[in-house]
């Protein structure tokens, strides 16, 4: 009989026991994912002038970039208007219509845009142009 590398009687000798880790230096019991780490921080608070009314007090990082993102956006930075209408209305809706032709049928296919690859974030114009 051919060596088996899968076969259950070449694995016993290699499986955990009962309880045994299989990565015992692993993600330890407690530990925030980056998701958690962000939002606290983003909850910090910290003492600054107000952009706006030019008064100090105390306000959250996250206060604080959504200010900043509102001063770009009033200053004409198209990418951050774009920003702020996709975060309070969502992103328009996008279909793509596929029109195939196979042995004489015609078929229409409409795609929801949710099974599309994303889309790159990389501005075309910053790409150097040789």
């Amino acid at each position: 009989m051919a060596y088996n590398p899968k076969s259950k009687e070449n694995l016993v000798h290699t499986m955990w026991e009962k309880g045994q880790s299989g990565n015992p230096r692993g993600k330890p019991k407690g530990a925030k994912n980056l998701t958690t780490q962000l939002k606290e921080m983003l909850n910090i608070k910290i003492k600054v002038v107000d952009e706006f009314t030019g008064k100090e007090k105390k306000k959250s990082l996250a206060e604080i970039i959504s200010q900043k993102l509102i001063k770009k956006a009033m200053n004409g930075d198209i990418k951050a208007i774009k920003e702020i209408i996709d975060r309070l209305e969502g992103k328009p809706a996008q279909s793509i219509d596929v029109n195939a032709s196979v042995d004489s049928t015609i078929y229409n296919i409409n795609v929801d845009p949710m099974f599309l690859p994303e889309e790159s974030n990389e501005d075309p114009e910053d790409e150097d142009v040789e």
